[in-house]
């Protein structure tokens, strides 16, 4: 039998947790939640012993907690740290262009969760408890990088969206100031 400890004060994450451990139906997984003085735990029995399935099922839940809960406040906090200049419906496009990008899998969302289940599966083959939060802070440099690329992207696209439209703006205007030099024109289709 092999035990995995999840520690975290969020009670979203600790409710989303169980959700999807108690959604894979499996009959060789036992879920407890248990409180103590700091954290709340999720405690993750695994009864079989192909700890690679065990493994490989915490690192993709765990992956897709963090992409679900910790990611959009990292890409606010990087933004207004970052790009301060933007002004708040500037922002909100930024990180609109932010989850558009992942959600066509490009190579970094690839890599983001790729990033983060080798790290997870790594850390659980030697440990058999985590503090989500500590971990996020400390043990997921690459994903943060990731992360920055990203948002780095998502800026450059929205620049160059704003820039676009800004030149179409400018040649309605142009267009519309401009008074016609001819009062009529003849248009002739050939049909061939």
């Amino acid at each position: 039998m092999k035990s995995v400890c999840i520690k975290t004060n969020n009670t979203d994450i600790i409710r989303y947790l169980i959700e999807e451990f108690s959604s894979l139906k499996l009959d060789n997984i036992r879920i407890k939640k248990n409180s103590f003085k700091i954290y709340d735990n999720v405690i993750i029995h695994y009864l079989d012993s192909d700890y690679y399935i065990f493994f490989s099922i915490i690192s993709s839940i765990l992956s897709n907690t963090i992409i679900k809960f910790y990611e959009p406040y990292e890409l606010k906090q990087e933004l207004d740290k970052n790009f301060f200049y933007f002004s708040d419906s500037e922002k909100k496009r930024i990180l609109s262009l932010c989850i558009n990008e992942d959600s066509v899998l490009s190579s970094l969302s690839i890599d983001k969760f790729n990033s983060l289940y080798s790290s997870f599966y790594n850390y659980f083959k030697e440990h058999h408890s985590i503090i989500l939060s500590g971990f996020y802070n400390f043990r997921l440099t690459d994903y943060h990088k990731i992360i920055n690329d990203i948002l780095d992207n998502s800026v450059s696209n929205y620049l160059l969206e704003r820039e676009y439209f800004e030149f179409i703006n400018i040649l309605k205007l142009y267009i519309s100031s401009n008074i016609p030099k001819t009062s009529v024109i003849h248009l002739i289709c050939l049909n061939k």
